[in-house]
């Protein structure tokens, strides 16, 4: 026979186990709230980040049309081109460019390279269209077009040599290096 006493006893132990069950119902409601607060942070983080790429982006190609625009004539590797070229082969980003200026100047040069020594030198700045832009060999001296890129600080302290420079050769594209050829 079911007694008072053991009536009692099975109440008390669902008051327990509904109170229990209320309190982890709770937590993982609490849970899931958070869980969903968080996914919604993330997604709009992820929405600002890329918007930001996209203005990255459209100020990138804005760059480039200007810079584009200010070239006095078509080479076979352009302006733009040499500057996307020259700042891959560094590794710049847009964190490492921040408050740097980049440049490119078009330039013949001249390469010596003899068992003993190596140098290079600007023998002008090229102005006008040329008929060919390839590389000419004469003897240990390469004759080259060039594009010179220069990336240094926009404002302040200036080092020699910058903190980038390189040589685009405006025919074939490649960096061209300034050690041994």
């Amino acid at each position: 026979m079911i007694t008072m006493k053991s009536l009692e006893a099975v109440a008390i132990i669902l008051v327990i186990a509904l109170a229990v069950s209320i309190y982890f119902n709770y937590a993982l409601y609490t849970n899931v709230q958070q869980l969903n607060l968080a996914f919604n942070n993330l997604n709009q983080s992820y929405y600002n980040l890329n918007q930001s790429y996209s203005q990255l982006n459209d100020d990138l190609n804005h760059y480039n049309n200007m810079i584009n625009q200010n070239s006095p004539f078509s080479t076979p590797v352009s302006k733009s081109q040499a500057i996307r070229i020259a700042l891959d082969y560094g590794g710049w980003n847009a964190t490492t460019l921040s408050g740097m200026g980049v440049s490119a100047t078009l330039q013949y040069r001249a390469f010596e390279q003899t068992p003993i020594s190596y140098g290079h030198w600007v023998i002008n700045d090229v102005t006008e269209p040329v008929a060919n832009y390839s590389a000419v060999q004469n003897g240990a001296i390469t004759y080259r077009y060039i594009w010179q890129v220069v990336v240094e600080p926009n404002q302040g302290l200036q080092s020699i040599p910058p903190p980038g420079l390189y040589f685009v050769d405006a025919a074939s594209g490649e960096i061209v290096p300034t050690g041994v050829l």
